[in-house]
């Protein structure tokens, strides 16, 4: 690969890539310096990265931290035999002459070879506690342990509210969204009254219709919000049709949730659900074998196959977990 090529790649973010032809090209040249240069910078970049899926870092200091690193990687660059400015000049003509080669606009799927995996969770008070961390953590070795380094990113929002839930998807352009959390389903009506606290005695027991839906946290992080199938659909929908997320499944990783999922399958190919009630254990079971999977390049139904097998060993039913495939439960 030759100075253009690279330099090409620094100006259209691809940084992962570039520091690896950098460190290939300069142990071919036996640039000694500037390979230790190099070792450093790609030890900041595979920091920040990590920093930024565990969720300890902001992203205004991520972005800052990603454009200094790219500053240095140009001036490192120039250093190499061959550089001169006229490549320079060369590659920003190419550039703007093909827009759509200096990367994604900010609405469009993000193209580089990365599987984004936005990880949203919500255990409100007053809800049974979850062990949302210990299932995240097992997800992130999964991948870590069975992935290439660069090929996967996973981000987690934790304590999330509808508010919180909607930005995430629209900031991050997942690929793969997974909620861990409560789900519920009981009448519609009695979910409203328990929400402007009223007395539940008053529910009118011949009450027929039903609602099955997620519990978040209320915009102010203090009640539980009961968000329904209905909206939790059309979220998606606006961030696949309208947005044009590349979103292509979402795990419900919640009780009751097969609703969710049958709604949602109408605009993600792939989306997996509850049937009903499933314990912590077999819940991070699952997300552990499915995640797996994943990240050894099975198919969505291969690492759906693997995670119901995890959670047998936990006592559960292998009809728990529903996956839907382009509107169709797979069982149906």
């Amino acid at each position: 690969m030759n100075i253009a090529e690279i330099l090409r790649m620094i100006l259209v973010d691809d940084l992962a890539e570039a520091i690896k032809a950098m460190l290939l090209l300069s142990k071919e040249q036996g640039l000694s310096r500037q390979q230790n240069m190099l070792f450093n910078l790609s030890g900041q970049f595979h920091s920040n990265e990590r920093q930024l899926s565990e969720g300890t870092l902001s992203d205004e200091f991520y972005q800052r931290t990603r454009n200094r690193l790219r500053n240095s990687l140009k001036e490192t660059l120039k250093e190499f035999p061959g550089w001169n400015n006229d490549i320079l000049e060369q590659v920003n003509l190419d550039l703007a002459a093909s827009p759509s080669a200096a990367g994604p606009t900010p609405a469009a799927p993000k193209s580089d070879g990365v599987t984004r995996i936005l990880m949203l969770s919500a255990n409100p008070s007053g809800t049974a506690a979850l062990q949302l961390d210990k299932e995240y953590g097992r997800i992130s070795a999964r991948i870590s342990e069975k992935s290439e380094p660069g090929q996967f990113l996973v981000r987690h929002k934790k304590a999330v509210t509808l508010t919180e839930f909607q930005d995430a998807l629209i900031d991050e352009k997942p690929n793969i969204v997974h909620f861990s959390g409560h789900g519920e389903q009981d009448k519609a009506e009695v979910k409203t009254m328990v929400r402007r606290g009223f007395d539940l005695s008053d529910a009118p027991a011949e009450k027929k219709e039903t609602d099955s839906g997620l519990l978040m946290f209320d915009e102010d992080k203090r009640d539980t919000l009961f968000v329904g199938s209905a909206v939790i659909r059309r979220i998606f929908k606006t961030m696949v049709e309208r947005h044009k997320i590349d979103i292509r499944a979402v795990i419900f990783n919640a009780c009751y949730s097969e609703a969710q999922a049958r709604a949602v399958a109408e605009v993600v190919p792939y989306v997996i659900g509850t049937t009903w009630n499933v314990g912590d254990e077999a819940a991070i079971a699952f997300a552990t074998g499915f995640y797996g999977g994943i990240a050894r390049g099975q198919s969505i139904e291969d690492a759906w196959d693997f995670g119901v097998n995890q959670a047998l060993a936990y006592g559960e039913s292998e009809d728990l977990f529903a996956l839907f495939k382009n509107g169709q439960k797979s069982s149906e």
